[in-house]
């Protein structure tokens, strides 16, 4: 580091300024035939919509292949498992837990179960904040009503993922 700052700064070992570089080189002493330095390729469409939300999202990016649900719920729980600090991980599950309970056992009872507000405290802090928590609630049927603001899962969604929903809990 010593050897890079001079007293008044940054002082570089070469000349930074091309035409003063370049002067006195005899014309045709360029290899023009050399491989030339591969430019950045220009970056792809970004979709403003999703970057509004907080998310980068290429347009001309390939999508990741959809997994079906029962795969789904373990790679979403298998990530969970990576929070290790201050329990994070492990509350994400246990609120997950509840969740699926809830609507697997109550669900046909009252829709307060089938449903979790996203503006909830709980919900952000504890599921929402940790990659994986919403991926798991979307495999096993919950699906994000935007203009209620709330993820739901309906009763046909239920009768239809009964068996994944016990499995989930297992």
């Amino acid at each position: 580091l010593a050897g890079k700052l001079g007293v008044d700064g940054y002082a570089p070992s070469i000349d930074q300024n091309d035409s003063r570089r370049d002067e006195g080189v005899p014309e045709g002493a360029v290899d023009e035939d050399a491989p030339k330095a591969p430019t950045k390729a220009a970056p792809g469409r970004v979709d403003v919509a999703a970057l509004n939300q907080g998310k980068v999202v290429s347009v001309d990016a390939p999508k990741a292949p959809e997994l079906p649900p029962p795969q789904a719920v373990d790679k979403a729980i298998k990530t969970i498992q990576k929070y290790k600090t201050a329990g994070d991980g492990g509350v994400c599950l246990k609120t997950l837990g509840a969740y699926v309970r809830n609507a697997a056992t109550k669900g046909d009872q009252d829709p307060k179960f089938r449903t979790i507000p996203l503006e909830n405290a709980a919900f952000k802090k504890r599921v929402a904040g940790l990659v994986g928590g919403v991926t798991l609630l979307r495999a096993v049927g919950f699906a994000k009503d935007e203009a209620a603001g709330k993820l739901e899962l309906s009763l046909e969604k239920r009768e239809a993922n009964k068996a994944l929903l016990a499995e989930t809990l297992s």
